[in-house]
């Protein structure tokens, strides 16, 4: 059964995403580690299936980007592929309810 409490921390985390992606301050390899963090709270078992499985689709692509390069601390993400940088912030991005 879905929970109203899910769904906001879903919309919060896709917020953040939003304010992280926008923030013109930050170099890009930082806006992908950063929106990642993002989604550490969503409580997915209140969700209703569909949208986990939505979210679960995208963490799958991200996970097949980020086995090129297996980072192991924040500053690794600055050897990454730019056009996988964008990738990554663009689909954490696509994970947000409505999208």
């Amino acid at each position: 059964m879905a929970e109203k409490s899910a769904y906001a921390s879903w919309e919060a985390s896709a917020r953040e995403v939003e304010r992280i992606a926008r923030d013109r301050s930050l170099p890009l390899w930082e806006k992908a580690h950063r929106v990642g963090t993002a989604y550490t709270t969503i409580e997915l078992e209140g969700l209703r299936s569909k949208h986990r499985h939505k979210i679960f689709r995208h963490i799958a692509e991200v996970n097949v980007i980020l086995q090129k390069y297996m980072p192991e601390s924040f500053e690794e993400y600055q050897q990454m592929d730019e056009a996988d940088l964008k990738a990554l912030v663009a689909l954490f991005r696509a994970m947000g309810p409505g999208k």
